[in-house]
């Protein structure tokens, strides 16, 4: 199961968001032998009811991810979005299922650039700057998208001759679908094979294949093949990137499928249908306006979270803009922009002849605010400097963290920067990064049970529920994955195991199945 995993999940959510569990598209963690013995006087049904999953129809094919690698413009805001909040390790909060063998994400760890020097000496005048900001398109983004099929499943039956119905299924065929049967069956949710009915997020035709028993006697010469034939349309998703020459797609390979194509024939014979972005043709993409204070060459957010400068800017025209971009990789363009200027005084026309102690005349304050006025300037440079230091120190900071945990526990790493506790990480070669998604599994669908054994294990014993069966498989505690396998420990260590599923704490003694309802104390701060 864990193999298929990522070509039987049709929706992946990334920013903060999940996939959604389809127990039509988990399988057995083990496999279950089966019973070689054949009734002799009963019905012996090989073709079940008409399958309420996909699992039944859907392809397995064999896909590997182009890989994608995270620019570091795009790492710099995250990096500065957690210089002054950095995102916890995320914790799930239930049981998942990962593997690690498809349709992987490949991320590099960037080298973040030096922070620049600011010279307190030089007469640079702080300039007030409002800046729409850019990041290179290179990132991958997914979109959403429709998958329509059409299935011809095939059977034969036969009657023996004490009168005994056979059924016998065959291999399914797919059937060719236009894109404009496609389109029709979005948009009407129909097609030449019928209506299409909703059922689990799945859009279908509901034509039943025929295995009514053959007559007696004259079914008992020859198999009898019979067939039939639907329709089916489910929500999917493709990802792409700026310049790639396809999109990709859990469902299968793409052949000559780029995003602004719109839509794709897969190697199944699958039709995928999605809407262009026109934003996503574009080498950048907007991702914000920000005020800030520009020094010479460095411009600094007003919320501190962003610092660009502008030694070596190069400027580039894309989509009607022209956007400069930064030595960090980043672009912007300049909206609007006032300095901080201070107003003279007009020397009065008329001087009085006598000054009286204490009154101070215009020349003397003339030069006391030209004084002032260059005091203030230092002191904008200073604090300016300071500022940029201390955005630089946190930054340094989440890069050593960066670092650390990413040699530690990659994991840990993609949950927090991608805001996702349902996903696994596994480090490759020096510097890269390999993300995977989980399926989380609804609490109605596992149960502790106890072994009675007089071993224990190291990962709590769980029965996982999928469809009508049922499979033993094991529960990290820890990182809340599904595994197929688990270490044997001493039952004085591992017989009682605390686990955390959905803010409640149990203890669970694996052997008697018992569980515990617990509490733990805060650790207060000093």
């Amino acid at each position: 199961m864990l193999d298929n995993l990522a070509v039987q999940v049709h929706e992946m959510k990334m920013s903060g968001k999940y996939a959604s569990a389809n127990q039509g598209n988990i399988r057995s963690l083990q496999p279950i032998a089966q019973s070689s013995q054949q009734p002799k006087e009963k019905n012996i049904s090989v073709e079940k009811e008409e399958p309420k999953k996909i699992t039944s129809w859907e392809s397995k094919g064999h896909r590997v991810r182009v890989p994608t690698l995270m620019g570091i413009s795009l790492m710099l805001i995250m990096f500065c979005n957690c210089a002054f909040a950095i995102n916890p390790v995320l914790i799930p909060k239930g049981p998942m299922i990962c593997q690690t063998h498809k349709q992987a994400m490949l991320w590099e760890m960037p080298d973040i650039p030096s922070c620049p020097t600011i010279n307190l000496t030089a007469k640079h005048e702080p300039v007030i700057e409002k800046r729409r900001i850019y990041i290179p398109n290179s990132i991958e983004f997914s979109t959403k998208a429709w998958a329509c099929r059409k299935i011809k499943k095939n059977a034969r039956k036969y009657t023996t001759i004490t009168g005994v119905s056979v059924e016998e299924k065959m291999t399914h065929e797919e059937l060719e679908v236009s894109f404009e049967e496609c389109n029709q069956m979005i948009k009407h949710h129909s097609c030449s094979l019928g209506i299409l009915k909703e059922n689990n997020n799945l859009w279908q035709t509901e034509n039943k294949i025929d295995l009514t028993p053959r007559m007696w006697f004259l079914g008992s010469f020859s198999w009898k093949n019979t067939s039939s034939e639907n329709c089916f349309l489910f929500e999917s998703r493709i990802d792409s990137h700026f310049g790639a020459s396809e999109v990709v797609t859990p469902l299968g390979i793409t052949r000559d499928c780029p995003y602004t194509k719109g839509q794709c024939i897969l190697e199944d014979k699958t039709v995928i249908i999605w809407e262009v972005d026109n934003q996503r043709k574009c080498n950048f993409i907007p991702v914000g306006e920000k005020e800030g204070r520009c020094m010479g060459s460095t411009w600094l957010s007003d919320d501190g979270r962003l610092g660009l400068t502008f030694g070596n800017e190069t400027i580039i025209e894309d989509c009607g803009q022209n956007i400069v971009v930064s030595d960090q990789g980043l672009g912007s363009v300049l909206l609007s922009f006032s300095n901080l200027d201070r107003n003279k005084r007009s020397p009065e026309i008329k001087r009085k002849k006598r000054f009286y102690d204490g009154v101070a005349t215009s020349s003397q304050l003339a030069s006391q605010l030209t004084y002032l006025d260059s005091s203030i300037t230092q002191a904008i440079n200073f604090a300016f400097a300071q500022s940029l230091r201390s955005f630089c120190e946190f930054t340094e900071m989440v890069k050593h963290w960066t670092e650390s945990t990413y040699l530690s526990d990659p994991t840990d790493l993609a949950r927090s920067m991608f805001s996702n506790s349902y996903l696994v990480a596994k480090r490759s070669a020096r510097s890269l990064m390999k993300v995977w998604p989980c399926v989380p599994i609804d609490k109605g669908n596992f149960e502790f049970r106890p072994t009675k054994l007089d071993h224990c294990f190291e990962f709590l014993p769980i029965i996982l529920k999928t469809e009508s069966n049922e499979h033993l498989a094991f529960l990290d505690p820890t990182t809340m994955i599904i595994s197929p396998t688990s270490k044997k420990g001493p039952c004085e260590e591992f017989r009682k195991i605390i686990i955390q599923i959905n803010d409640q704490t149990l203890e669970v003694d694996q052997i008697e199945g018992k569980n515990y309802f617990g509490k733990a104390k805060d650790i207060k701060a000093p």
